[in-house]
């Protein structure tokens, strides 16, 4: 995700912040077919980053 812009990775001092591009995942859901996929991989992905 972090390869094809979807997720920022950054650092500050020694902490490692994700950042999340929500127009470029926002247009991923919109238009695939698979909109359940996608809802259950987003919550799947928000569980790990939480």
């Amino acid at each position: 995700m972090i390869e094809h812009g979807f997720i920022s990775k950054s650092f500050d001092d020694e902490k490692c912040i994700l950042t999340a591009n929500s127009e470029k995942l926002a247009s991923i859901i919109e238009d695939s077919d698979n909109f359940d996929e996608a809802i259950s991989g987003l919550e799947k992905m928000d569980s790990y980053l939480n």
